[in-house]
């Protein structure tokens, strides 16, 4: 319970000092408030809102002599609507991003990319281990697809496996040799 004395919130250390010197006991009531000419706050409901579109304010006035508690319903304005809106977006398209990225280093770090490129431009990999390389980068093309795909549809459980090409055990194998 909030009491208010002189447009003030007032506790119990400011309601002791409010009535100093007079001696006041440990355990205050409600009592002692109303004594020192303290009033309770009237708490009122928050009014209904979208708070997808509006905001609520509250104020402490007198009303009626008493402290009360005032809401005020604002309509966000369309400019802050849009700008939350493509930072949300943003930062979605983020989201769905870092999971592709963490799918495909799961199979293969950048490093170990590097280095499988670089031994087929050398020649060093057998004719399977070449097929197999290029369909572990079909599966990084079509993860980074699906990702697009992800955000333009605006997916919300984008983490979940089944919206996402599974690799082959052999580009698992391959990819964990180098």
């Amino acid at each position: 319970m909030t009491w208010y004395l002189n447009d003030n919130p007032i506790n119990d250390r400011k309601l002791r000092e409010a009535v100093a010197p007079t001696l006041l006991p440990k355990t205050l009531t409600d009592q002692h408030y109303l004594e020192a000419g303290a009033k309770k706050l009237v708490e009122t409901d928050a009014p209904p809102h979208n708070p997808d579109t509006q905001r609520i304010f509250l104020e402490v006035m007198k009303v009626d002599g008493n402290p009360t508690q005032v809401w005020q319903v604002e309509d966000i304005p369309q400019s802050e609507l849009e700008e939350q809106a493509e930072a949300d977006f943003y930062a979605f398209a983020a989201s769905v991003k870092n999971e592709c990225e963490r799918r495909i280093f799961k199979v293969a770090s950048a490093n170990t990319q590097q280095t499988l490129n670089m031994h087929a431009t050398l020649g060093n990999l057998s004719e399977e281990q070449m097929t197999v390389l290029r369909a572990g980068m079909a599966w990084i093309d079509s993860c980074v697809a699906k990702s697009r795909a992800l955000v333009a549809n605006k997916v919300a459980d984008y983490q979940d496996d089944k919206h996402w090409p599974a690799p082959t055990q052999e580009m698992i194998d391959l990819a964990n040799t180098y």
